[in-house]
């Protein structure tokens, strides 16, 4: 499953999603903080996903990077 940064040029939003593999890319991307339809992922940045890594657990909004999010904390329950 590829992982894509998806920037948004109008608010300056970067997030990540996933893509099943053998699906379809979008034909257009829509920001999901502003709604914007220039939104595009970064093609030369593309992660996989951790389940298909060597310990196969973990996700993306739990990495370092985006760990404590409020999300996170809701899943986790360390809210």
């Amino acid at each position: 499953m590829p992982v894509f940064v998806v920037s948004c040029p109008d608010c300056g939003h970067v997030a990540r999603t996933l893509v099943l593999e053998g699906c379809r890319m979008p034909g257009e991307w829509v920001c999901s903080k502003c709604n914007g339809r220039r939104a595009r992922p970064d093609l030369q940045q593309i992660e996989k996903h951790p389940w298909e890594g060597a310990h196969g657990s973990g996700c993306l909004c739990c990495a370092p990077t985006g760990a404590g999010t409020p999300e996170c904390s809701a899943i986790d329950g360390s809210a």
